[in-house]
């Protein structure tokens, strides 16, 4: 697991299910990755479901991949995702993924293909999904590999870089109108920088960079970007929001 220990990203979660496949007979340990305010809660659980001792935190790392490399499923248990950005990087390391059906994340993440999904909370799901995974040497092998060829087709790195940079951008916009409910003139830049480079990517992968409705798939409304799809993008309002 990799996050910053964050409340939306559960990581409580990660411990409930590592438990649950442990209890199984399963010789695994859970590798935890990052840190922030969960970081001792999730320690606690861990004591408190006495898997403690299975369960390695190793703070912040510069070289996520180090452990991506050598891990054989990657729990993404969380409760908000915009991007999933996580669980690509996992993909590319071909590690097959489990994680919940929220955000941007059945976008990157085929359910059944590359990895499995699960409703937030439904830790019993992704306990039988990390359980089969771990006992069919072949499907995660199949999984990782899919995930990898897809992470690659899908996503180059230079738009990870936009994307990744979008978010920084778009939150110390929200950051300031949430908690002094005004935006200064330096989010106010951060904005108009984040939608230049906004329609930078909407004319590079497949749309005009015409502002308004734009309607992907059915029943969707109004997103931020776009009017004209260039190439058929079943893209969901959530993400592109």
């Amino acid at each position: 697991h990799v996050s910053n220990f964050r409340a939306v990203k559960r990581p409580l979660d990660c411990v409930e299910v590592f438990a649950k496949v442990k209890e199984q007979g399963e010789n695994v340990r859970l590798v935890m990755v990052g840190d922030g305010p969960e970081r001792s809660a999730t320690y606690y659980r861990a004591e408190q479901l006495n898997v403690k001792n299975d369960v390695v935190f190793v703070g912040k790392q510069a070289n996520i991949a180090d452990y991506l490399g050598v891990s054989d499923v990657f729990l993404l248990p969380s409760e908000l995702e915009s991007f999933g950005l996580a669980a690509l990087e996992a993909q590319a390391c071909e590690l097959p993924v489990i994680a919940t059906r929220i955000g941007g994340i059945p976008e990157v993440v085929n359910d059944g293909e590359t990895g499995f999904l699960s409703d937030v909370g439904d830790t019993e799901k992704m306990t039988l999904d990390t359980l089969t995974l771990l006992r069919d040497d072949e499907m995660r092998r199949a999984f990782g590999a899919r995930g990898r060829e897809l992470a690659v087709e899908r996503y180059s790195t230079d738009k990870i870089r936009m994307l990744s940079t979008i978010s920084i951008l778009f939150g110390g916009r929200i950051a300031e109108e949430v908690f002094i409910g005004e935006m200064t003139t330096g989010a106010s830049n951060d904005f108009e920088r984040a939608t230049h480079i906004a329609r930078d990517m909407v004319t590079r992968y497949g749309m005009t960079d015409a502002l308004g409705t734009m309607v992907y798939a059915d029943n969707e409304g109004e997103v931020f970007l776009g009017r004209s799809v260039t190439k058929t993008t079943n893209m969901s309002e959530q993400t592109m929001q």
